[in-house]
């Protein structure tokens, strides 16, 4: 008779804000994700492709975006759709992803980043804090981090229509790993499971 192979038990880390049956579909972004994310496709000459494959309704917003303020979600969708028409590959997505993390950790992480080099901090130190940090990116949705072992995590975001696509799926593994490694050696990430409610990112680090 086969063995049959464990799965891993997810322990609750960090758990949803509300109950999975309250949650809201997120509804608006801020601006400084999106201007980060133009940023770097900017600095990989990708700004006039990208503008090519916009819809037309949203040129005039997304070149007066403001860092602070809240936009609909519609324009994100928009944003994403025409960074996903771009075509590149998975691995420039990721590159791409841990660009815009690299901007959004001198914002977002600051105040953690600075003990990245004391004895003992490991990427569970972001992780405790990613449902702020998406409170301060998102409004609706939900997160929750569950622990499997003691360097690999499970990450449910729950009613983030952009990770509809591709893309944004790969970009947030690229951001994710980014801040990790401000914390280990090397981590890695992947798209677990996706449907239009809940997707679920596999974290390992070591």
């Amino acid at each position: 008779m086969l063995a049959t192979k464990l799965q891993p038990v997810r322990t609750p880390f960090l758990p949803l804000a509300v109950p999975e049956a309250e949650i809201t579909p997120t509804h608006s972004v801020r601006g400084t994700l999106i201007l980060s994310s133009l940023k770097t496709l900017e600095e990989r000459d990708l700004f006039d492709a990208y503008f090519q494959h916009l819809a037309p309704r949203s040129h005039n917003e997304i070149r007066a975006l403001i860092a602070g303020a809240w936009y609909p979600i519609d324009l994100a969708i928009d944003h994403y759709r025409a960074c996903e028409a771009l075509g590149v590959t998975r691995a420039e997505q990721l590159a791409l992803g841990k660009g815009v993390g690299q901007k959004q950790d001198r914002t977002l992480f600051q105040s953690i980043l600075s003990l990245a080099k004391q004895a003992g901090a490991t990427p569970w130190l972001p992780l405790s804090m990613l449902g702020k940090i998406q409170d301060r990116v998102f409004l609706g949705g939900a997160l929750a981090v569950y622990k499997l072992s003691p360097k690999d995590a499970e990450i449910d975001l729950h009613g983030f229509s952009v990770l509809q696509f591709k893309y944004v799926q790969n970009a947030y593994c690229g951001m994710f790993q980014n801040t990790c490694e401000s914390f280990c050696r090397k981590a890695y990430m992947k798209v677990h499971t996706f449907t239009p409610a809940k997707t679920t990112f596999s974290l390992s680090w070591a």
